[in-house]
């Protein structure tokens, strides 16, 4: 999150508004510094829910979100699959 406002909208969005309190991750200068300490923590948070629940989560909270596909979601799009 580059900016302190999605940041917030994030980690309520989350569940995990204790991170906002922790000086490691105040700026998004130092999240991507402490990558690897946040990065278990989302990935722990994430297995929670499903792709679609989050992506609905984050565009009714104003944050900018979108799924990464693997390979067998892309070939069965049904807007490929329609070429």
């Amino acid at each position: 999150m580059s900016s302190i406002s999605l940041w917030e909208k994030f980690c309520k969005i989350m569940n995990c508004e204790y991170l906002l309190t922790n000086e490691e991750l105040s700026t998004n200068t130092l999240r991507t510094e402490n990558e690897a300490k946040l990065k278990p923590i989302l990935e722990e948070i994430f297995q929670t829910r499903n792709t679609q629940e989050w992506i609905d989560s984050f565009v009714a909270g104003g944050v900018p979100c979108a799924p990464l596909n693997k390979i067998e979601n892309v070939v069965n799009d049904p807007h490929i699959l329609h070429r």
